[in-house]
């Protein structure tokens, strides 16, 4: 089976954050963009481009999705010219269901952490799958991802919290009033959160990560290194 090329992360920036936060915020007043189709055009390029990235990597995640339907969202907000509120709600509301999805499907065959946090592209699972079972700690990890799972759904809780106070910070224009002041509005929206909401998240996932790899650590006997997965050798032509 083929393997997922790796994603460009010099794409992903470009065409879900800096190419749609400049036509948002700058588009009509530097390109003479009409306000609606403007705000069609910032929003089509990340659908854009996650679309044409699980087609070429063969590979779509669970953040995609999430991302297309937060842009579907956003433009049908702008397009039939719904309340500030809406976008607010709308913005707490994903991350907020994501959290919920995280702790409900701990009990299922595939709970979330594994997709997010304990996954194979980043650990050695079968080599630790063997050595929990020689040391007979299956059950005590089972209870280590439920500690991490908690507080993986507690970083979603916090960006919700911090995705609804941004909204109502920036976004105070309806569109019904000012589209293109309403679509400034957004685009300043989406520049500042990667400062005021992606950094304290992503601490908040990084114990959770920090606290699963310790555990790992202490139950299977395995050094940091052998527990991540390593690069397969190039094999020559």
């Amino acid at each position: 089976m083929a393997k997922a090329q790796k994603e460009n992360i010099f794409y992903n920036l470009g065409f879900n954050m800096i190419l749609p936060i400049f036509l948002l915020t700058k588009g009509t007043k530097l390109l003479g963009i009409e306000p609606l189709p403007n705000l069609l055009l910032a929003l089509s390029l990340p659908l854009g481009y996650g679309i044409f990235d699980a087609i070429t990597r063969k590979k779509c995640n669970l953040f995609s999705v999430l991302g297309f339907v937060s842009i579907l969202i956003k433009g049908s907000i702008g397009i039939f010219k719904g309340s500030v509120e809406m976008v607010a709600i709308n913005e707490a509301a994903l991350p907020l269901l994501l959290g919920a999805a995280v702790l409900i499907t701990l009990k299922t065959k595939n709970p979330l952490v594994k997709e997010l946090l304990y996954t194979e592209q980043v650990f050695n699972v079968d080599l630790i799958t063997t050595h929990l079972k020689e040391r007979g700690s299956e059950r005590a990890f089972d209870l280590l991802l439920r500690r991490c799972t908690v507080l993986l759904a507690l970083s979603f809780l916090l960006s919700s919290i911090l995705n609804y106070v941004m909204a109502k910070v920036f976004v105070h224009t309806a569109p019904a009033v000012n589209l293109e002041a309403f679509n400034a509005e957004v685009g300043a929206m989406q520049g500042w959160s990667y400062l005021f909401i992606v950094l304290p998240t992503s601490l908040v996932t990084f114990s959770a990560l920090f606290v699963l790899i310790k555990g790992i650590k202490r139950l299977t006997g395995l050094d940091f290194e052998a527990a991540l997965k390593q690069p397969e050798p190039k094999t020559k032509a």
